[in-house]
């Protein structure tokens, strides 16, 4: 059985994540975040991180700024309490 539905990142609020142009990122500091990594409040302004899901299919990015913490601790919280 193939099941190509895709895997949702358990943040319920997609504003956190932006529609970014990969023309856009050429030059500038990038990371890659999957479920669970720890790393996410060292915040680097003007980084564009790249969200995956556990299996590393690409779900989508975030220009980091200063609200960007806040933003996924919020999304996580959501995500738990959910559980």
């Amino acid at each position: 059985m193939n099941d190509n539905r895709p895997i949702p990142w358990p943040w319920n609020s997609l504003e956190t994540l932006v529609a970014i142009n990969f023309d856009q990122v050429k030059g500038k500091k990038c990371r890659l975040i999957r479920p669970g990594d720890r790393d996410i409040e060292v915040i680097v302004p003007g980084r564009v991180t790249f969200v995956a899901d556990e299996n590393s299919r690409f779900l989508g990015a975030i220009e980091e700024d200063e609200s960007t913490v806040e933003k996924i601790h919020q999304s996580n919280m959501k995500s738990n309490q959910q559980k």
